[in-house]
């Protein structure tokens, strides 16, 4: 669905044109999403799997960015940061009352995928502005350079991590049996994993991801639409489509 809102969010922008337009467009996004996932879930006849796995039920997280991306640009920026905290605070607790009330983390669960994934939206989001002021503890914290490894290699993670499951989930009950132990072989058995996974998006990363990212620089951004737009918040907005990612993170962006 990345894919998918990476083809569609641009031209969208694109017609939107001003800040201001585009933050509606995020505020309507959002409440379609959370409509349609209360929709899957009061059908009766359609799986929680569509939910999860629907674009459009699942704008409310990418909108949510988008959004962030533009506010933290332009005059709200400093009420956007006073309001984080309260907004992680609660949107966290909130969604681990559901996990305590339903006694469960399923993501086809009723209520973790309708009103949940709008407060893990709201909590990742809050979480992401208190990590942007310079030399803010957070910031310091998710600048370690083992955080930022995994985040180098972040998308090869995410991407293979699926058809690894099917290769290295049987060799579960192994470690477990060969230590005598579930605790332990469990243990043993994520650490390999993970460790497998990490290999597999480095080697990916470095022969396949980057050699196609440096074809961008024989693209050029035009920079005719941003002198068109008046006043300093619209040339802002006109740069949403690269977020926050370009500007932390290149191999992401």
């Amino acid at each position: 669905m990345e894919e998918q809102f990476y083809m569609a969010w641009p031209w969208i922008v694109a017609k939107l044109r001003t800040p201001n337009s585009i933050l509606r467009g995020c505020a309507a996004a959002s409440a379609l999403a959370l409509l349609l996932r209360i929709a899957v879930w009061a059908s009766g006849s359609l799986s929680m799997t569509c939910a999860y796995t629907f674009l459009l039920c699942r704008m409310d997280e990418l909108a949510c960015g988008a959004a962030i991306a533009i506010l933290i640009r332009g005059p709200f920026q400093d009420r956007l940061q006073r309001l984080a905290p309260a907004l992680f605070i609660t949107s966290t607790l909130a969604f681990a009352g559901i996990c305590w009330g339903r006694h469960t983390l399923d993501h086809d669960d009723a209520m973790i995928a309708t009103a949940g994934y709008t407060l893990i939206a709201a909590a990742y989001g809050s979480l992401l502005v208190l990590c942007l002021p310079a030399n803010s503890w957070l910031q310091h914290l998710f600048s370690l350079r083992a955080l930022r490894l995994f985040g180098k290699y972040s998308y090869g993670l995410y991407l293979y991590h699926f058809p690894l499951t099917v290769v290295l989930s049987p060799m579960k009950d192994l470690c477990v049996a060969k230590v005598h132990s579930f605790v332990l072989g469990s243990t043993i058995h994520i650490i390999f994993c993970l460790a497998v996974n990490l290999t597999v998006a480095i080697i990916s990363f470095h022969l396949f991801e980057a050699p196609i990212m440096r074809l961008k620089d024989r693209f050029q951004y035009s920079t005719a639409r941003s002198r068109s737009l008046s006043g300093p918040a619209h040339e802002e907005g006109s740069n949403v489509c690269m977020g926050l990612a370009a500007d932390n993170n290149p191999g992401i962006g």
